[in-house]
């Protein structure tokens, strides 16, 4: 429709000066058949203007402000009769641009959760990839849509022959040379077609939206794997904060432990069993910063950042958040009930059957008669007459019906074809709820087990402190062993990184459930959700 709002002035430009150039030629002319096909070609602009309108320029939609990250807001999915809202054209207009914050040098970037899912949505390959999708899809809808406006053809030929080439006539005349030339337009509108146009569009319709739908859970599932790395980190780094504590301690108690061995008060198998725990704490430190490493290498990945071509590989990026655990009232019930009806990929299967029906139907219209209009006007020279610009004109008009008779049942195999697909996606569709359902259980079940875990274990870490407390003084006043210090440092060591394993899995759970639910920014649920 764009094509024929650009064009449609172009071709009436050329028209008229043909009209002016035919004229000049010859008192014989087109004129009437020029008129006619300028008529038609006015009134199919003026007609489209009126009910489309002029072609709109396409630009991203209003941005909405990302709320915080511990705001309660869930993006509604279009409903099914409303269809689903057009993404952003474009990733650098979609979302306004992240503000740079930096770290305490003041060179190396720093993001929050917040910032990291903006720029994730900015930088995403992934994302991209499915704005691109949707773009193609658009394009389809444009092909099946072009069946509901004219088709109009033009075409030309000229060409000259020489009847007595090689002189065998004693005298040239001009009637040796014979020139040909013609022109045609042509107009063709399709009336019926069996409802087979119909049917394509609709599916073309469907298809895009499924489309959207993809676009959806790419976004979801970027965002899901997003947060996932992003606490992954502050994990990391909290276990190796706890180890770095653990070594500082044992090191500190190693030093006392000489100490007392060079006064006669310990002994040599205290000093070797202290430095074997050094050792090891220290192995788990190296993989744990392997591990950390590993965590920022994904996230830059996600978020469409490079390292650049630094020396020591680290990241030139840093990541700012903590491990909290906000509340979290809705119950199981609720949840499945939202995912069924919000999640992406459900109503994608739902869309791509739907059009795939249509398929089938425009598939079997191929054997049913196809009616076109058509007007056809030819303008060529008088091969009866010497003179090369003495012509004639000529102007059809009609009804041409196609019937399809036999085909080889091609449409029927094909109209199959769809069906199967349409039964396909339905299953599909079946299986992606049942392993959708199965995500949600298992999240909601992981997270009431990370928050009784946190629970229990805020009295477990005072426990360990005192026990740590009580086992060196236990040492010194004769009525423990280094044993007792090892193993009161090793468990207290192994509570905090049980309870930060605990906040990071309660963390994870609430993202899985947001992602369950199409939920984007919020990183704490409620049991109220806004209302768009």
């Amino acid at each position: 429709m764009e094509i024929l709002h650009k064009n449609a002035k172009k071709i009436l430009i050329v028209l008229r000066i043909f009209i002016v150039l035919n004229k000049k030629m010859s008192n014989r002319s087109l004129s009437p058949f020029i008129a006619l096909v300028v008529g038609i070609l006015t009134c199919t602009q003026v007609l489209l203007a009126q009910v489309v309108g002029p072609p709109k320029p396409r630009s991203a939609p209003p941005t909405k402000k990302t709320p915080a990250v511990a705001s309660q807001e869930i993006d509604p999915l279009p409903s099914e009769t409303a269809g689903p809202t057009p993404p952003p054209t474009s990733s650098k207009n979609s979302l306004p641009p992240v503000p740079p914050v930096f770290a305490d040098d003041g060179k190396t970037p720093l993001y929050d959760i917040e910032k990291a899912l903006n720029l994730a949505l900015q930088n995403n390959f992934k994302i991209k990839t499915a704005q691109a999708g949707i773009e193609g899809k658009i394009g389809q809808l444009i092909v099946a849509k072009a069946t509901l406006y004219p088709i109009i053809e033009a075409s030309a030929r000229i060409s000259g022959s020489n009847q007595d080439p090689f002189g065998t006539t004693s005298t040239k005349t001009d009637s040796d040379y014979v020139g040909d030339w013609g022109t045609r337009i042509k107009i063709t509108q399709n009336i019926f077609s069996g409802f087979a146009n119909r049917n394509r569009i609709a599916a073309a319709k469907l298809e895009h939206e499924a489309e959207y739908f993809q676009y959806q859970a790419t976004v979801n599932a970027v965002l899901f794997d997003l947060k996932n790395q992003f606490y992954t980190i502050l994990l990391r780094e909290i276990e190796i904060e706890t180890k770095k504590e653990t070594v500082k301690q044992l090191e500190t108690e190693l030093e006392r432990q000489k100490n007392l061995f060079e006064a006669g008060r310990s002994t040599k198998f205290s000093i070797l069993r202290i430095q074997v725990n050094i050792a090891n704490e220290k192995s788990d430190l190296l993989n744990l910063n392997q591990e950390l490493l590993v965590a920022h290498a994904r996230i830059s990945d996600i978020l469409g950042l490079s390292w650049g071509m630094a020396p020591n590989h680290e990241p030139n990026f840093k990541i700012r958040g903590e491990l909290s655990t906000p509340p979290f009232t809705l119950d199981l019930p609720s949840i499945l009930q939202m995912a069924r009806t919000r999640r992406p990929e459900l109503q994608y299967f739902d869309k791509i059957a739907k059009a795939s029906d249509y398929k089938a139907k425009a598939e079997r219209a191929s054997n049913i008669p196809r009616i076109d209009l058509y007007a056809q006007g030819d303008e060529r020279n008088n091969t009866d007459k010497p003179a090369f610009f003495d012509h004639r004109a000529e102007l059809s008009a009609g009804i041409q019906g196609t019937w399809n008779l036999f085909d080889g049942f091609l449409g029927k195999g094909r109209a199959l074809q769809q069906e199967a697909n349409r039964d396909v996606n339905l299953a599909r569709k079946m299986n992606e709820t049942s392993r959708i359902e199965s995500e949600v259980r298992t999240a909601f079940a992981q997270l009431q087990e990370a928050r009784r875990v946190i629970e229990t274990q805020k009295e477990n870490l005072q426990r360990a402190e005192e026990s740590v407390k009580l086992s060196k003084l236990n040492v010194e006043t004769g009525y423990g062993t280094i044993l007792d210090v090892l193993q009161a440092t090793t468990d207290l060591s192994r509570s905090k990184n049980v309870e930060s394993a605990a906040r990071f899995r309660y963390i994870i759970a609430i993202a899985q459930i947001e992602q369950s639910i199409s939920m984007r920014f919020s990183n704490a649920l409620s049991g109220t959700e806004n209302k768009p």
